[in-house]
């Protein structure tokens, strides 16, 4: 069963800058990646996206802000519990300051250094595209190893 899911990256266009977060517990933990989680019933994606980052990071972030970059759904053959369906956002303009909590340590990181061999191994298909606003709408199969990409399939958007 495919988990409906949220990440926001939030984006700091004067300074060339992205917030990673350091997952501290649960699914993918210790690996970076953006800020979100999961959809509950009776949420909007948006609703969701929003919850999750004042969760996560304590910063409110306005709906209208939001810009909707692309979906992409994770397909774990190898375990299927595994299965997401994400819906990813930028966000150019938020209240407050991003701040360690539980679940995630935030980190500034130039748009340019990404480090993408600290995140999930599909984050480099997608994530660029997703910084320069270009649409994403993609499949990314994983490997026996759940650790690796082993094909992606780019749909229309």
């Amino acid at each position: 069963m495919k988990k409906k899911m949220t990440l926001v990256f939030l984006v700091d266009d004067q300074r060339d800058l992205v917030l990673l977060g350091v997952k501290k517990t649960g699914f993918g933990q210790g690996k970076m990646l953006g800020i979100g989680g999961k959809v509950d019933a009776g949420e909007t994606v948006i609703e969701a996206a929003c919850r999750e980052v004042l969760e996560e990071i304590h910063v409110t972030i306005d709906p209208k802000n939001l810009y909707e970059g692309g979906r992409v759904e994770f397909i774990f053959p190898e375990s299927s519990g595994w299965h997401h369906d994400v819906y990813i956002f930028t966000c150019t303009h938020w209240q407050g300051t991003p701040t360690e909590t539980a679940e995630i340590k935030p980190q500034w990181v130039a748009k340019s250094q990404i480090p993408f061999e600290k995140m999930w191994d599909d984050a480099k298909y997608w994530l660029p595209k997703i910084l320069k606003n270009e649409p994403v709408n993609a499949k990314i199969f994983y490997g026996e190893d759940l650790k690796t990409v082993s094909s992606v399939e780019w749909l229309k958007t």
